[in-house]
Parts: structure tokens; sequence; C-alpha cells
């Protein structure tokens, strides 16, 4: 299930994250997540009025105090550290996204689709290559740009070279990621 989960990343291989991440997308877009359904069987009971006080209160309990809400299917702090979404899925190549009272992170990413791009390689020829844009969203509240800078090219190089995220990274080595 990604509704509720907690994913963390420290000791485990890319390719494990890869297959949970598919296989909680998979149980969801087949309809057989079941904290969702519980949370959108309890929601549907809610008259519409209702919806954007209960929104805020639950944001505010479960992503700012970090309490469990069991009969709406929410558990503390249910957007970890930023909020991730894949827009490219529907087909859209760069979107942004405003950021919601509920969320209560300091980072949004969207995720655009692949699309052929011509680039310049560092022999200096124009050659064609897949290209992924990612976009980011970043509350200066939490965040300065220029620690938000040194994460985008630490992501930027991982990027172009999976080979880098073989190796699990310990925390000692966090340290060295300037």
């Amino acid at each position: 299930s990604l509704v509720g989960s907690e994913m963390c990343i420290r000791d485990r291989s890319l390719a494990e994250i890869i297959s949970e991440l598919e296989a909680g997308a998979n149980s969801l877009r087949k309809g057989n997540d079941i904290e969702f359904k519980k949370t959108m069987d309890t929601v549907k009971l809610v008259p519409t009025w209702l919806l954007r006080p209960i929104t805020k209160i639950t944001g505010l309990l479960a992503s700012v105090i970090g309490v469990d809400i069991p009969p709406l299917g929410v558990s503390k702090f249910p957007f970890g550290s930023m909020v991730i979404s894949n827009v490219g899925a529907f087909g859209v190549e760069e979107a942004y996204a405003p950021f919601t009272p509920f969320f209560h992170v300091p980072i949004l990413m969207l995720i655009g689709t692949v699309k052929n791009k011509a680039e310049v390689n560092e022999e200096r020829q124009i050659e064609v290559r897949p290209m992924l844009q990612l976009m980011f969203t970043l509350d200066h509240r939490y965040i300065d740009g220029a620690q938000a800078s040194g994460l985008a090219k630490e992501l930027k190089k991982l990027l172009e070279d999976p080979s880098l995220m073989d190796d699990t990274v310990t925390l000692d080595d966090s340290k060295k990621l300037d």
C-alpha cells in the first residue's frame, strides 16, 4: 500500500525501492489498496460543505502534530519529507504544483514525460537522447535555495549515472555529499 506507507530508502537497493513502489502503485490502480478504499468510503459519508474544514484539521493533526487518524485511514506524517507526483503518466511534459495546506512538506517534485531532445555531448556533437523533465516547488520557509541547488546537482548526477546508486549510502557517507 502506498497510502500511509513509510518509504525509507536507507539500507535498500534501488531495485528494492522501485519494486515496492511499483507494487503499491499497481495495487492502487487496480482498486486493491485497502487503506485507500477505507479512506474513500469514509469521505463519501461526509457532507460536501464539511470536506474543507475536515481536510484542514486532518492536515494539521497528521502532518504537523503527527497523529494517526484511523477512521480516515490517515497515518501520522503521511507525506514524509516531500511529495512526488508523476504527471508524466498523464502525458504532461512540464508542470508545476502549488503547495496545499494539508501537505506540510518543503518540497514538491513533479515528474514529466520522457521526450527525445537534442543535446551537445562531451565531444561537442549533437545527439538525440531521451530526457526526463523534473520540476520542483520549494517552500523557502523550510529550505534555502542554495541548499536546494546542491540537492538538485546531486540528484542530476545520480540520474545521469544510475550506477552511483548501486551502493547503499550510509549515514557517514551522507556527510560527504556537500
